[in-house]
C-alpha cells in the first residue's frame, strides 16, 4: 500500500489499517451497519417515494405537538449517533416545521423559511414544498448511488448536480447541504465521512497533509478518498481519529464553541441586516465597528478605539443575538457550567491573551462577516480606477504608474513637495487606486509633531482614574486590524512625517516596517508581546520641502522609505480639463504666470524646485470668480514669495508687478 503524506509522518494508511483490526472497531462497524439498515427501512428513497400529502410532510418535518421526534430531520440530527450529528442546530434549519401555540408566534401553523425569517403558510403549501424536497433528495440519492467517486473532480461535479436539484428550493431549503450530506451518507457510507462542518474537515485535511478544496462537499470528499486509501470504512476511520488523534486543537485556535453551526447563510444575514427591527441602528453600529477593527476584538478594545463603554458593545451584542435566535428559531448554546449563551450565534470567542485589553475576544462568524462586508460596501464604497486618480490628482500618467509601482514594491514611501501640490490629497487617492475602491475604513491618518511619542503611536501607560493603564496606540491598533483582514490592503498615512522623531515614535518597530522584515515578530518594550507589521499594510508619509526648519532628514527615515517628488500639475491633462470647466480667463492668465514663476524659483540657487507654487491653490473653485483668483494671488502666493525672497526685495517686487499686471490690467 502506498504511503500518503502526513504532517506527522505517522498517520499513514498502513497505520490506520492496523488500528482498524481491533475488535472494538468491528463492533462499531456492526452497530453502524444495523443503524444504517434501520434508517433505509424507514427513510430510504423508496420509502419517501411511496408517500404523499400530509403523510410525507410529517415523515420528513416536525409536525404539530410532535413528541416522538420520528421525523427525518430529527433522526438525521439526533438518532444516528454512530454516523455523527448533522449540526443543523434545530429542525427549522432544514426549511419547514410546525410552530405550536406555546412558541412566540401569532398563531400555530406550518412555517417556511423566507430569506432570514420564517413565514406562515398553509398546509397545502407545506405539502408541496415537502414533495419538492423529497424529489430533490431522491435525485441526489440516485446520483450518488450510481456514480463512482475516485477523485475530487467527481465530488465537484456532484456538487454541481446538487445545485441543480436544490437551487430552485432556496431560500426555503438551505443551500449548505448539511442535512442532505447526512442523508446521503446514511445511504452510501463510503461517499462521505462522519464529519459535517468546516472545523473538523479543515483539522483532518491539515493533519494528514491533504490538498484543501474550497467547499465543504469537496473537503469531505477528500477525507472520504483518504479513508478509501486506508482501506477502511468511514465510520471506523472517524472513530480511530476520535480515539487516537483527538479533536481539533482548541489550544491552538482557542475559539469556542467550535462545533456549533448556526446554519445561517450569508444571504440570510443580508436579509436580516436590512431589517431595522432586528439590526437596530445601535446594533448595526456595533457590527460595523467589529468589521472595521478586523472582525475580532474584545468589547474593551472597541471602547478604547471608538469610544462608548464596553457595556454599550456588550449589551447591544446580547440584544441582537437574542433577536437572531428568536427570528431563526435557534436554540442558544450552553457553556460547561450550563449557562445559556446567545452571542455564539454571532461570534466564536476566546479569552484574551497577555497584552490584550479586556477579558474575552469575539470573532465574527464567516457568513456574518461576509454579509456585513457586502452590506457596507454597497452602502459606502464606490469603485475607484486609475482613470479616477488621473482625473482628480493632477499628475501625468507616467508619474502615477511609477508612484503606484513604488508603493507596492517598497511598502513605505514619502510624498515630498512644495506647498500646495496636493500631497495629502494624492496620498488618499493613491490608496483608493490600489484598493480599487473608496473605502476609508482601510485608511488611517495621523500627523506627526515634535511631542508625538511611542506611547501615542504604539502603546504606553495612560491615566485611568486613580491609576495608569497600558493603552494601545493608533499604529498598533491599525496593524492588528490589517492583520485580521489579510486579503485586503491597508494604508497608514502620516502627515508632516519629518517633524517627528522617527526612532522615538516607532521604537523597536522601526526595523519591522521595512519591506524585508514584514511579518517578522519582535517583542514590544512595554509588555513583551510578540508583534509584527503585516505584509498588507502600506505607509505613506508626506513632507513639505519648503520648510527651512527641517532641512536635515533623519537617516532612519531615508533608509526605510522611498521618496517621490510631487510636482505642480499645471501642465497636466487633468488640470487643463479643470481649467476648461471653471472657464475663467483671469485664472488662465494667472496660471500661466505661476508656471513662469516656478521656472524662476527652480533656477534660483537659494530656493530650487522644492519651493515651487502648487496647483492646489486653484483647486476647489467650482464657481470660479475673479475675486477668488485675486484672493489666491494676494493672500496665498504673494505672502509666500515674501517669505522666499525676504532678503531679495528686487525679485519680490518684480513678481508682485507681474501678477498685478495680470489681475488688474
Amino acid at each position: 500500500m502506498n504511503e500518503i503524506k502526513s504532517n506527522d509522518n505517522l498517520y499513514t494508511p498502513d497505520w490506520f489499517y492496523l488500528k482498524a483490526s481491533a475488535d472494538k472497531y468491528k463492533t462499531i462497524k456492526a452497530s453502524a451497519d444495523k443503524e444504517r439498515e434501520e434508517f433505509i427501512k424507514n427513510y430510504g428513497p423508496d420509502v419517501l417515494k411511496s408517500l404523499s400529502g400530509k403523510e410525507l410532510l410529517l415523515k420528513m418535518f416536525k409536525g404539530p405537538k410532535d413528541t416522538t421526534g420520528d421525523y427525518l430531520i430529527n433522526v438525521l440530527e439526533r438518532r444516528t449517533g454512530t454516523f455523527g450529528s448533522g449540526n443543523l442546530g434545530n429542525a427549522h434549519n432544514a426549511g419547514l416545521l410546525y410552530k405550536d401555540e406555546q412558541e412566540k408566534w401569532p398563531q400555530p401553523g406550518w412555517a417556511k423559511r423566507k430569506g432570514a425569517k420564517a413565514e406562515l403558510i398553509t398546509e397545502e403549501e407545506a405539502i408541496s414544498l415537502a414533495e419538492m424536497a423529497r424529489d430533490a433528495l431522491v435525485k441526489s440519492a440516485d446520483y450518488f448511488g450510481s456514480n463512482e467517486f475516485t477523485n475530487i473532480s467527481a465530488y465537484r461535479k456532484a456538487e454541481d448536480e446538487l445545485t441543480k436539484y436544490f437551487d430552485k428550493l432556496n431560500p426555503v431549503f438551505r443551500y449548505n447541504y448539511i442535512w442532505v450530506i447526512k442523508y446521503l451518507q446514511m445511504l452510501n457510507p463510503s461517499v462521505f465521512p462522519t464529519f459535517h462542518n468546516n472545523i473538523w474537515a479543515d483539522f483532518i485535511i491539515e493533519k494528514f497533509g491533504l490538498d484543501k478544496p474550497d467547499t465543504l462537499i469537496t473537503k469531505l470528499g477528500g477525507i472520504a478518498l483518504y479513508a478509501k486509501k486506508c482501506d477502511i470504512d468511514n465510520v471506523i476511520f472517524a472513530n480511530i481519529i476520535y480515539d487516537e488523534i483527538g479533536e481539533p486543537e482548541m489550544d491552538k485556535s482557542e475559539w469556542w464553541p467550535a462545533d456549533f453551526e448556526t446554519g445561517i447563510s450569508a444571504e440570510e444575514w443580508l436579509d436580516m441586516i436590512s431589517d431595522n427591527t432586528i439590526f437596530t441602528d445601535a446594533a448595526l453600529d456595533v457590527m460595523k465597528k467589529y468589521l472595521d477593527i478586523g472582525g475580532k476584538a474584545s468589547c474593551t478594545q472597541l471602547s478604547e478605539k471608538y469610544g462608548s463603554t464596553a457595556d454599550y458593545y456588550r449589551n447591544n451584542v446580547a440584544g441582537l443575538a437574542m433577536k437572531i435566535c428568536e427570528t431563526m428559531n435557534i436554540e442558544p448554546v450552553r457553556n460547561k457550567d450550563g449557562e445559556i449563551k446567545y452571542w455564539p450565534v454571532l461570534f466564536i470567542g476566546r479569552k484574551t491573551k497577555k497584552g490584550e485589553s479586556g477579558s474575552f475576544v469575539w470573532k465574527l462568524r464567516d457568513e456574518l462577516k461576509s454579509a456585513l462586508t457586502e452590506h457596507f460596501e454597497c452602502a459606502e464604497t464606490e469603485k475607484y480606477t486609475d482613470e479616477n486618480f488621473l482625473e482628480e490628482v493632477f499628475m501625468s500618467e507616467y508619474s502615477y504608474r511609477r508612484l503606484r509601482h513604488l508603493l507596492l514594491r517598497k511598502k513605505n514611501i514619502i510624498l515630498q513637495g512644495a506647498p500646495g501640490v496636493g500631497k495629502t490629497f494624492a496620498a488618499k487617492r493613491l490608496a483608493y487606486s490600489v484598493m480599487e475602491m473608496k473605502d476609508d475604513s482601510r485608511i488611517e491618518f495621523v500627523q506627526f509633531h515634535q511631542n508625538y511619542s511611542y506611547e501615542d503611536f504604539v502603546m504606553g501607560y495612560k491615566p485611568e482614574g486613580d491609576s495608569f493603564e497600558l493603552k494601545h496606540g493608533v499604529f498598533y491598533d491599525f496593524c492588528k486590524k490589517a492583520e485580521n483582514d489579510s486579503d485586503n490592503s491597508y494604508f497608514f498615512i502620516i502627515d508632516e512625517i519629518n517633524r517627528g522623531n522617527m526612532s522615538k515614535i516607532f521604537g523597536e518597530l522601526l526595523m519591522l516596517i521595512e519591506r524585508d522584515y514584514r511579518g517578522t515578530s519582535a517583542k514590544l518594550a512595554y509588555n513583551g508581546e510578540l508583534f509584527s507589521v503585516p505584509e498588507n499594510l502600506y505607509i505613506i508619509g508626506m513632507m513639505n520641502t519648503a520648510d527651512r526648519s527641517l532641512a536635515m532628514i533623519d537617516y532612519a527615515l531615508r533608509r526605510r522609505f522611498s521618496f517621490f517628488d510631487i510636482e505642480p500639475g499645471f501642465e497636466t491633462q487633468g488640470f487643463e480639463k479643470y481649467q476648461y470647466v471653471i472657464d475663467n480667463d483671469i485664472c488662465d492668465d494667472v496660471v500661466e504666470k505661476v508656471i513662469e514663476l516656478n521656472k524662476a524659483i527652480s533656477s534660483d540657487r537659494t530656493l530650487g524646485p522644492g519651493f515651487c507654487i502648487g496647483h492646489s491653490y486653484f483647486c476647489g473653485l467650482d464657481k470660479c470668480s475673479n475675486d477668488d483668483v485675486i484672493s489666491v494671488v494676494e493672500y496665498d502666493i504673494l505672502p509666500m514669495l515674501r517669505e522666499y525672497w525676504f532678503d531679495d526685495e528686487k525679485s519680490y517686487k518684480y513678481w508682485v508687478e507681474q501678477f498685478y499686471g495680470v489681475i488688474y490690467g
